[in-house]
């Protein structure tokens, strides 16, 4: 990110005063925040007319605290969730939340380890946990940073990569980048999270 604009991939992309924004506002541009950029190329250089925002961060798993309009997982230590005057509620409100609560949630990057949520769900109560974030950290074959939990790979089975597919944990880990999608599937027992699956994102 630049102060007149950022890059997606190797595209420089320059927005200006007459730049729309969808989902987001100027300010919500950080590193690892999915976008779609609409323009035209001049020289190399796109000049978005419009800039929306989509949803690459997701979780699912119980509350552990609620605190205002702050949320806290079980077993995702560190992470908070921001819900907003633009959060879709579904089969829950802001003021029903609860500790315990099963919630499948969509959203984008915030500051530091945190998630602005879009969309919070009320799901039926189970063990599973599920996060989907940018990847901030890589130790190959051993482990993998989203949102600051470092997701260890002693107990992954499953490997999988963009289009679904099992591939081997060298596979994943040749295939995972910095700043790249990646989602982790696990169980909550006590307070920890067992892992069992690694998946590329797009």
């Amino acid at each position: 990110v630049t102060a007149n604009g950022f890059t997606i991939g190797n595209q420089q992309v320059v927005t200006t005063a007459n730049t729309r924004y969808e989902g987001g506002v100027l300010a919500d541009l950080i590193v690892g925040t999915k976008v779609e950029a609409e323009g035209s190329i001049s020289n190399g250089v796109l000049t978005a007319t419009k800039v929306s925002f989509r949803d690459a961060v997701k979780i699912e798993g119980d509350v552990a605290t609620v605190n205002g309009n702050t949320l806290t997982i079980a077993g995702l230590p560190g992470i908070t969730v921001d819900v907003t005057t633009n959060t879709e509620l579904r089969d829950v409100t802001l003021g029903t939340l609860a500790a315990g609560q099963h919630l499948r949630i969509r959203g984008k990057l915030g500051n530091g380890n945190s998630m602005i949520a879009t969309r919070l769900e009320l799901r039926s109560a189970r063990s599973d946990v599920e996060l989907q974030a940018p990847v901030q950290a890589i130790t190959p074959e051993t482990s993998i940073r989203l949102l600051g939990v470092d997701i260890s790979t002693a107990g992954v089975s499953q490997y999988r990569d963009l289009t679904d597919a099992a591939i081997t944990r060298s596979a994943f880990f040749a295939a995972a980048r910095v700043n790249g999608l990646v989602k982790a599937n696990g169980s909550l027992a006590g307070a920890a999270v067992t892992w069992n699956e690694l998946e590329l994102e797009d």
